[in-house]
């Protein structure tokens, strides 16, 4: 009654009745008749209210509404001008309880004196200011468990100490504000080790959010506080062993995937006796049980190998699971019987991998009062440092053909955990590889691979490309992956001609020897609304490096182009314009079709790609021009209609350098007001580059006789792009013999390389990758 109040704020007029009867601790009643009126004698509008305390729920419940009805006593719902029960009206309850939500306290295991990882999660409703923060309450005998502050990664904007409560040692773990902690799920990750002495009961830990954390337990709660259990500390059973599966056993370590786990464990006598045994098996965080997993408990001995897999190693069968209750990467098992003291009891439970594998990698066992070491998990097969990017983030140019001007490229970086002989790539419907009988098709992959910082050995390494196949949307490649590595893998691929959602492509390989390799997913690129129409024609010039290049643009657009729209044609790297640098230079475009356009704006910006500094050029235009009735027909007017082309012709000199086939497009886009509306892509067209400073003499020591074996040739030369292949042709005289040469790096690596076997059949013409 301390709350209750007939004319809260807001009311104009006092609430007609006193404290009311409460019933079933929520319904509050009125039995004497309340009289209220709508409107004073003067017309006034009268409002009523009341003020009531109540204690909340821990959890907001499904119908989170308060109900309330005038006439709640009549025992029949009337119908009619009879009616007893005319006004009700329900209002909305708080949807957001302040409440500590999900904590969890997530152990390896209680074995006694073990150093192990107890994983802490918590859920905040409330916005943490500074000096706020959460209180970790380890609970009674907990005076012996040392746990340090999680790692830096989990205490971002947060100070943490580790201490014991003056008076009963009871662990604590503060965690302090310092910036802001947005409310949501949390994970710190403690490093602990057991007491040394077995602990029966279970250690109940208290999370909670507090004004002052450092001051407990003078504190004010800010989200009540939530008690959650903990772990007893048991000693340690006779053995706890993973065993290697297979496909039989439905083995498959690939992430996401399903996968059979045999393990096998043996008891230590008892200190206390148990009526019915009962367990906790912990997977890797990630994996994931099925809330009832009894049916995926294998405990038949002829099948926990396999079906018609006979065992390789003796044990005993497990006594039948009466439960097995999953819950995420925990299952929680109960016998009817207590587990038998000395047999090696073996079984397999199914479960789903994780996506990503956890620091933790392991399974633990409890079973009654005896706890297991940590085992390995085996490592999930899954590509690292997965990254996917297309040359030109657009729908398909219509008409476009693998390796055609409109073909795109896509570049997949990927490391993989094992050495593996085939990588495929399915990607999403729309997206085409091309198909094996197009002769284009595989013809522009490129692999490279370098090594990471703990590989020894070559630095650089191109895997020989030893088949390749296609069919629309799958590729698959047949080659040599080794681990310790990192890929770079780039290859022809066409977009989707339509506008589609993102989706995920598939990247998988086949280990070395025809088993599971490793499987990573990575999202499509959202894609823009691609051209029309993008056409180049050569009018002057060569395609030779620094030289002028004079060509005809024809671009469509799939939208209108409207007033205020910019137009850009973006030009691969290292392209630039005559007379670049100089402010007096003018823009060297010039309309075509229509004859009179948008004056064109060219510009220039600096991109630094491995330490060097290439220009990256641009021509732009602006749909806003004056334009007369008389001038309309040869005019760019707005709204330009679809699929109409734009001609027009620019001036630029080519690099010294021929750009990365991934970089080397020329790409046309349409904005307004910075949001791209359409974009597409030609690619550029080839370059020939000099080779500079060359030299080429006879090694000191060479023997020049002619037609004799044991010539070196020195060669020094310095290339305008990086390459894969050199090739060596001794032209003339005629009469060059390469068949047994080796190349030798001189210079930096002082590494040697065989060359290729010669296509040509020709001994006078060297490869070497």
């Amino acid at each position: 009654e301390d709350f209750f109040d007939r004319q809260p704020q807001g009311a104009t007029e006092l609430f007609p009745g006193d404290f009311p009867s409460v019933e079933h601790g929520v319904y509050a009643r009125w039995d004497t008749p309340l009289l209220f009126r709508s409107y004073d004698y003067s017309g006034r509008k009268m409002k009523y209210g009341l003020k009531l305390g109540i204690r909340l729920p821990w959890w907001p419940q499904t119908a989170n509404v308060f109900y309330m009805e005038l006439g709640f006593s009549e025992s029949v719902l009337s119908t009619g001008t009879d009616g007893q029960r005319p006004l009700a009206a329900t209002i909305d309850g708080p949807t957001q309880i302040r409440v500590i939500r999900g904590a969890d306290v997530d152990y390896l295991t209680g074995l006694v004196g073990e150093n192990q990882v107890i994983r802490v999660v918590v859920g905040t409703a409330t916005l943490l200011l500074p000096g706020e923060g959460l209180l970790f309450r380890a609970g009674e005998g907990s005076a012996f468990l040392e746990c340090a502050c999680p790692g830096a990664e989990y205490l971002v904007g947060i100070a943490c100490e580790s201490r014991r409560a003056k008076l009963t040692d009871e662990l604590l773990i503060e965690l302090v504000v310092t910036g802001t902690l947005l409310p949501g799920e949390h994970v710190f990750s403690l490093s602990c080790k057991n007491p040394d002495a077995i602990i029966s009961y279970v250690m109940n830990w208290t999370v909670g959010s507090y004004d002052d954390p450092t001051g407990f337990p003078q504190v004010s709660t800010i989200d009540t506080e939530a008690t959650v259990q903990g772990f007893s500390v048991k000693y340690s059973m006779s053995a706890f062993v993973r065993w290697p599966g297979s496909a039989a056993s439905l083995f498959d370590p690939r992430p996401s995937r399903r996968c059979g786990t045999i393990l096998a464990f043996s008891l230590n006598p008892r200190n206390t006796s148990v009526a019915a045994s009962s367990a906790r098996l912990r997977a890797p965080v990630g994996t994931t049980f099925a809330i009832d997993c009894l049916d995926d408990l294998i405990i038949d001995a002829s099948l926990v190998f396999g079906a018609g897999v006979p065992p390789n190693r003796s044990f005993d069968e497990l006594p039948p699971v009466y439960t097995c209750r999953g819950y995420e990467h925990r299952a929680y098992l109960t016998w009817q019987v207590p587990l038998e003291i000395g047999p090696l009891y073996s079984f397999r439970v199914l479960s789903t991998n994780p996506e990503v594998q956890p620091p933790e990698h392991v399974w633990t066992l409890e079973v009654d009062d005896q706890a297991s070491v940590v085992i390995a998990a085996a490592p999930v097969q899954r590509f690292a440092d997965v990254s996917l990017a297309v040359s030109v983030d657009s729908l398909r140019l219509p008409g476009s053909l693998i390796g055609s001007g409109g073909s795109n490229r896509l570049r997949i970086s990927f490391t993989p955990t094992l050495d593996a002989q085939t990588i495929s790539i399915h990607a999403p419907d729309g997206y085409s590889f091309g198909s094996s009988v197009e002769t284009s098709a595989c013809t522009g992959l490129r692999l490279q691979g370098k090594a990471l910082p703990q590989t020894t050995g070559l630095y650089l390494v191109v895997p020989r490309l030893l088949s390749c196949s296609t069919s629309q949307n799958i590729i698959d490649i047949s080659l040599d992956i080794l681990h310790g590595y990192s890929y770079t893998l780039e290859l022809d691929v066409l977009t989707p001609s339509k506008d589609t959602l993102p989706h995920l492509f598939q990247l998988f390989s086949t280990a070395v020897g025809g088993s599971l390799g490793d499987e990573a997913w990575v999202m499509s690129p959202n894609l823009f609304l691609g051209l029309a129409q993008f056409g180049i024609t050569r009018l002057e010039g060569d395609a030779e490096s620094l030289m002028p290049v004079r060509n005809q643009f024809s671009i469509a657009f799939a939208v209108q182009i409207l007033e205020n729209d910019r137009l850009d044609l973006t030009f691969p790297l290292g392209f630039v314009f005559p007379g670049s640098g100089s402010d007096a230079s003018p823009c060297p475009v010039a309309w075509i079709s229509p004859r009179l356009g948008p004056i064109p704006k060219c510009s220039c910006s600096i991109e630094l790609r491995r330490g060097q500094e290439i220009p990256l050029c641009s021509v732009s235009f602006f749909a806003n021009m004056s334009i007369s009735d008389d001038d309309l027909s040869s005019s760019l007017f707005t709204p330009w209609p679809v699929e109409k082309p734009l001609v027009f012709e620019a001036v630029v000199v080519n690099p010294a350098a021929v750009p990365p086939l991934f970089d080397n497009v020329l790409v046309a886009s349409l904005t307004a007001q910075d949001q791209t509306k359409a974009k597409g892509h030609h690619r550029g067209w080839t370059i020939m580059p000099q080779v500079s400073e060359l030299s080429l003499t006879f090694a000191s020591n060479s023997i020049l006789r002619a037609g004799a074996i044991g010539a070196a040739l020195l060669l020094d030369f310095i290339p305008s792009n990086d390459a894969t292949i050199l090739r060596i042709n001794g032209s003339k005289p005629t009469g060059w013999n390469f068949s047994i040469a080796i190349l030798c790096d001189i210079a930096e690596s002082q590494m040697c390389f065989k060359p290729l076997p010669s296509k040509e059949q020709d001994a006078s013409v060297m490869e070497v990758p």
